[in-house]
């Protein structure tokens, strides 16, 4: 008991020290004490996000430079590339190709510009829709050089209904309520 008095007349020192923080990496701008560094979920979310937007731009790049091209080509052969498709002549990239390198080299369209348009071309909804068993197709000065074969007009009847049966699964996907 004589000791636990002795203990309690002493004056007391502070025994509770404070955990010392090792300040040597911190930073004690404003800037850095409110910005917090990006966690690997955010930044993935950020590289998304960052595709995203680069596949829109390069969404809108090629729109512009099919009408571009639309444009072009509806000025050279109007009675081939109207607003209203008509089916084209099987091999018609060949000769538009030739048609190209007739051209001063300045002047010249390249083969992949002239693929990339035929493509789009060829694979929008009026064009598959024209595709129709015994239609004509023609060549650049619109003139009929064969008939759409019964093949071909199935195969593009086939191609609608899946881009179509694509599309309304996407619209349905986009009404439903999230949860």
């Amino acid at each position: 008991q004589s000791n636990l008095k002795a203990l309690a007349s002493k004056p007391k020192k502070a025994t509770i020290e404070s955990p010392k923080a090792n300040n040597a990496n911190v930073k004690n701008d404003s800037k850095s004490a409110t910005a917090e560094k990006p966690t690997p979920k955010a930044k993935e979310l950020n590289k998304k996000q960052q595709a995203i937007e680069l596949h829109k731009k390069q969404i809108e790049q090629a729109k512009v430079l099919y009408k571009y091209h639309f444009s072009y080509f509806s000025k050279l052969y109007p009675k081939c590339f109207s607003q209203t498709p008509k089916p084209l002549a099987v091999g018609i990239n060949k000769v538009m190709l030739e048609e190209e390198n007739k051209k001063p080299e300045k002047e010249r369209l390249s083969k992949a510009s002239i693929s990339k348009f035929l493509n789009k071309y060829t694979r929008s909804v009026a064009y598959k829709e024209s595709l129709q068993s015994g239609s004509a197709r023609i060549n650049l000065q619109g003139e009929e050089v064969d008939k759409v074969t019964t093949e071909h007009a199935e195969f593009a009847k086939k191609s609608l209904e899946e881009w179509r049966s694509r599309r309304a699964k996407q619209n349905n996907n986009r009404h439903k309520p999230q949860k």
